[in-house]
């Protein structure tokens, strides 16, 4: 049997492909239990939880994806399966379908949906959505704690429905808004801004995926940083679902002291077969899936080296997000403020048949690894607490990403100047949040070694 486990694009730690041969192509038609064998040898080899796949995980009729699912741990929500070929069985995520993502929150009495983020120039921006914008209704249905899940998800089947809106006092409006789903991309850079505090230069930097192909325009961020005496830094993360190590890596390269190339990054333990490895920075940084390799010398007149930096988070916070906010303070003091991120600390293999012809079409998504930073500190699966505990939802109407106002970023420079330079004149009103679309996490991808 041949199998290739290689990363993809904008999800790669490293650009590895190893290829186990064994037994001779098999002859005819594909069987569901040839396919069945090939799920299973897969995780027997990879899957973080070896150990717990049943022995007689054969003796089953199912169809490729619900037995891949039949197998996983209780403990694993991040493992996955699809046939490229058959594009309704792709994992879908919110945000890259319209270009926006919401929560649902109570509002005097109400059950209001907020706008929290819209990729700019996506479907969402294009058709009037905006970010603190809040709706009362999807495809007329007044929302309420028992429908807003379903109607969330009729929007990411159907691929469209449209909005009935709120005013500011949150008073009912008569405009609607459509919304159609498409394939949306991002620059995850949103946001780059320095303010004064207190003496202090301060940049801020709103960055929503860490996608290697962007690492050009992260270092041309930095630069400009640098060269305006940026002596503090506001990293927002809010909903940074993830994505590639190497550009964690080099952000991590770039805002922290004392880092050398043979400095370790990031540790990953697998099952018995993969075991446990360090990976250092320069291994880190030359994996990148897309765009060139960087080295420390070529990050130079960008890297601030700062001794502390205030990170925002929020539970949409994840993955390789987490991943540098658990792994910065091997180095320099990180001051969190928001909400306790997801807790994704676990790392996948993509695993595919590259046999020619193929005969096994699915793509696997198994999880191999936890994670660690290189003091081998990790174990944050129920996410990462704040030092400074802030919910932007208790504050509404959201402001604009990089608004001095906002009050995850005033809370920060609070900190900075030592007191507040903008007073928040908006009162907090604790609300639970009911749903948010859901965020599942550009995978960690690790290499097999």
């Amino acid at each position: 049997m041949h199998k290739v486990f290689t990363p993809i694009l904008l999800l790669a730690l490293c650009f590895t492909a190893c290829k186990k041969e064994d037994n001779p192509m098999p002859l005819g038609p594909v069987t569901n239990t040839e396919t069945r064998q090939w799920i299973l040898d897969s995780l027997r080899l990879l899957y973080y939880w070896e150990a717990g796949l049943p022995h007689n995980a054969m003796q089953s009729n199912l169809a490729a994806s619900p037995y891949f699912y039949s197998l996983l741990h209780p403990s694993d929500p991040y493992s996955a399966i699809y046939n490229p070929n058959e594009p309704n069985t792709r994992p879908t995520n919110f945000l890259y379908t319209f270009g926006m993502h919401y929560s649902v929150v109570p509002v005097n009495g109400l059950q209001v949906g907020v706008v929290e983020l819209v990729i700019p120039g996506g479907t969402a921006a294009n058709n009037g959505f905006a970010r603190g914008l809040c709706f009362s209704k999807i495809n007329d249905q007044v929302l309420t704690p028992e429908n807003a899940a379903t109607l969330t998800q009729t929007l990411l089947t159907a691929r469209t429905g449209h909005f009935t809106l709120l005013k500011r006092d949150f008073s009912a409006d008569s405009i609607t808004l459509m919304l159609n789903g498409a394939t949306q991309g991002e620059n995850p850079i949103y946001v780059t801004r320095t303010f004064t505090v207190g003496g202090r230069k301060v940049g801020y930097l709103f960055y929503n995926s860490f996608n290697d192909a962007y690492n050009t325009n992260l270092l041309q961020s930095f630069r400009a940083f640098k060269n305006n005496g940026v002596n503090e830094l506001i990293l927002d993360l809010r909903y940074n679902n993830g994505g590639s190590v190497a550009a964690a890596g080099i952000m991590a390269a770039m805002v922290a002291p004392g880092v050398q190339e043979n400095s370790n990054f990031v540790g990953y333990t697998g099952n018995k077969k993969i075991g446990h490895q360090l990976l250092t920075y320069q291994q880190i940084m030359r994996a990148v899936e897309s765009g060139q390799p960087y080295t420390l010398s070529q990050l130079q007149d960008a890297r601030l080296q700062l001794p502390r930096i205030f990170i925002l988070c929020t539970k949409r916070t994840m993955s390789a997000a987490e991943l540098l906010i658990n792994n910065l303070p091997v180095h320099m003091n990180v001051v969190t403020i928001g909400e306790t991120t997801h807790g994704k600390d676990v790392g996948a293999i993509i695993v595919r048949d590259l046999r020619v012809p193929q005969r096994i079409p699915y793509i696997m998504l198994p999880i191999a690894y936890k994670l660690s930073n290189a003091n081998g500190q990790g174990n944050y699966d129920r996410g990462i607490t704040p030092t400074y505990s802030v919910n932007e939802l208790d504050h509404l109407p959201l402001l604009t990403l990089g608004d001095e106002k906002d009050v995850l970023i005033a809370k920060a420079l609070q900190l900075i100047g030592g007191q507040a330079r903008v007073q928040n004149t908006l009162l907090p009103i604790p609300r639970a949040r009911l749903l948010s679309t859901q965020s599942d996490g550009l995978p960690i991808v690790l290499p097999v070694r």
